[in-house]
């Protein structure tokens, strides 16, 4: 419950200003990357705590995600091709999950009997992705917004 409330915060905060959207991106690439960090170092003797405030984060990460994406789809797309663009985010954000799981699956087993390790590559390689998608925001995205803006 707390969280659809939160996400409901975010989406009336994004929803209020459309140039927000890009500050949401960033957001949730920054704490995706930020809440899987400590667990790249994770021992035998971790607290099970660590885990749970980690993916807590990175809950609150896609929140930032999925009120930021679709609104921004839906502000950029014709009224007719609103059906088919917010069908193909939903598409690209199932074949996203499945192909970071064949990946990560790809990475864990290359760790052959070190499961320690290989769940350290694996989410290893998220917070690189995720800081690449920050990077990518702030400099593709992000002045794109502003050149709107300009306009």
């Amino acid at each position: 419950v707390a969280l659809k409330v939160h996400t409901f915060g975010i989406g009336a905060w994004v929803g209020k200003k459309a140039s927000r959207s890009w500050k949401a991106i960033a957001l949730a690439a920054g704490i995706t990357a930020a809440g899987f960090a400590p667990l790249i170092f994770v021992k035998a003797t971790t607290p099970v705590i660590v885990f749970l405030v980690c993916i807590g984060i990175t809950g609150v990460a896609e929140s930032f995600r999925s009120v930021s994406i679709t609104p921004v789809a839906q502000q950029e797309l014709d009224k007719k091709d609103l059906g088919v663009g917010t069908s193909l985010i939903t598409f690209t954000n199932t074949f996203s999950s499945l192909v970071a799981a064949a990946i990560s699956g790809v990475v864990f087993d290359s760790q052959k009997g070190n499961i320690q390790a290989g769940y350290s590559r694996v989410v290893l390689i998220s917070v690189i992705i995720a800081a690449i998608g920050l990077v990518l925001t702030l400099l593709f995205i992000r002045p794109g917004y502003k050149e709107q803006k300009a306009n």
